[in-house]
């Protein structure tokens, strides 16, 4: 299956906030969808260029379209509900990335999608005139990097040591402990844990259990192992049911309706992505 997603990686300058940028054309594939990807930690810039498509945080009852946004990590039961065809340009920020960009804290942005007009009226709208005047993804792109650039130039934010940090708990796949990163940071965990928030978006506890669980999911999808027991005792659970839990929790699904929903081929952007017929467009 050819992938609808182009990756691009940032220019020199940017390379220390932004993982990638990804260009996204479903071609209309997912039109009046409920596409529903599992949460993996990243934060990110939405750049909707083609039909409009809805942000749905089923746990809050919040429904919103944005042409430009800012998005946290979701904890929340959220979908993206498609209305035609799905044209997406986005940012995807390293750990502290969109933070020292844009200077709020990182909690703020959790479970939400806020429309960066909010956030920046006129330079907003500057934006979204210029990229719609071109065409071609590479001059978008450069208009795009145009505009980071400058916020970097402007606020010279660090990229802090909490982004350290979570890089740590990304190549441990979320199984290491807040008291031994607290200790490497020379903090107490109290402090260890609000600088993390600010930072990152969320506590250090539920960012390594978001990637512990990314770990799970890319056992059950390319192995297809269904033995719940097996895998929970490789990730660290006591036993199945403290997987069925935390996925629950966090993932708003049981394991087996993970292994059923998801989209052969469709990890596109890093996530797992699942779709369901919209009912309420």
């Amino acid at each position: 299956m050819l992938s609808l997603y182009q990756k691009i990686k940032p220019c020199a300058e940017l390379a220390r906030y932004i993982n990638c940028y990804y260009v996204f054309d479903d071609g209309g594939l997912f039109s009046k969808m409920e596409v529903t990807t599992l949460e993996n930690g990243i934060t990110e810039m939405m750049i909707h260029l083609g039909d409009p498509t809805v942000f749905c945080n089923k746990s809050r009852n919040i429904r919103n379209q944005y042409r430009i946004s800012l998005t946290g990590q979701y904890l929340d039961n959220v979908v993206m509900v498609t209305t035609g065809h799905t044209r997406i340009i986005t940012v995807n920020f390293k750990p502290g990335g969109m933070h020292a960009i844009f200077g709020i804290p990182q909690y703020f942005y959790e479970s939400k999608n806020i429309s960066l007009e909010d956030i920046e009226p006129r330079s907003s709208g500057m934006l979204w005139e210029e990229l719609m005047e071109h065409q071609e993804i590479t001059k978008r792109i450069q208009i795009l990097e145009d505009f980071l650039i400058r916020h970097v130039r402007r606020d010279k934010l660090p990229v802090t040591e909490m982004s350290r940090m979570a890089e740590y708990i990304r190549a441990y796949r979320g199984q290491i402990s807040v008291h031994l990163l607290a200790g490497m940071a020379g903090m107490s965990e109290r402090t260890f844990n609000r600088r993390f928030r600010s930072q990152i978006g969320l506590s250090p506890k539920q960012y390594a259990e978001i990637l512990r669980l990314n770990s799970v999911c890319a056992d059950l999808a390319n192995s297809g192992k269904q033995d719940l027991l097996t895998v929970a005792l490789q990730h660290g659970y006591y036993d199945a049911s403290h997987l069925n839990n935390s996925f629950k929790n966090y993932l708003h699904l049981t394991p087996s309706e993970f292994t059923l929903r998801l989209l052969k081929d469709g990890d596109y952007t890093g996530k797992f992505t699942m779709a369901d017929l919209a009912t309420d467009l």
